[in-house]
């Protein structure tokens, strides 16, 4: 697959099958994204992955979490989002809720979409990717290209992703 088309076939995918990803497909999968740049070579990412009975129980507890916390950020969010950037915000909200069949006032329905992000939405597998705070934002930024790469490796070996 060339790369355009690659990364123009990648998308979100928010159902899975129960099956498990076959191990070998795993660590050809994290040994593509492994090859990420970083900032002087520190590939600062540590990944964990969780698989059948430790996603599940991490889905549920997740949940549970979601369910009586409020919500924080490990990193500073937003400001806001104006122009552009709210129009690309709100088109992404109302395409995905259209495809779903909800109604921007059906808040009820949108609340239970949104806690599905909590169990992964069924996914078999998770993949936590995590860096030393000491990093700080370039083992963030790090990160971020990691996380790119492993869902474009995903998606060239026929596994669906979401981040």
């Amino acid at each position: 697959m060339d790369f355009r088309q690659l990364v123009t076939d990648r998308w979100s995918c928010r159902a899975y099958r129960p099956d498990q990803v076959p191990d070998a497909v795993m660590r050809e999968m994290f040994e593509i994204a492994q090859r990420t740049p970083s900032w002087c070579n520190t590939q600062p990412w540590q990944v964990h992955v969780t698989k059948g009975e430790a996603t599940r129980r991490f889905a549920k507890s997740l949940t549970a979490h979601a369910e009586t916390h409020e919500e924080t950020s490990d990193l500073e969010m937003p400001g806001g989002y104006h122009g552009v950037y709210r129009d690309r915000r709100r088109a992404a909200g109302y395409a995905l809720y259209a495809s779903l069949g909800i109604s921007k006032e059906d808040w009820d329905a949108r609340v239970a979409q949104r806690m599905k992000n909590f169990d992964f939405f069924g996914a078999p597998h998770v993949a936590i990717v995590t860096t030393d705070r000491e990093q700080g934002t370039y083992g963030a930024i790090d990160c971020g290209g990691y996380v790119t790469n492993l869902l474009l490796a995903a998606r060239s070996l026929g596994v669906a992703t979401i981040p």
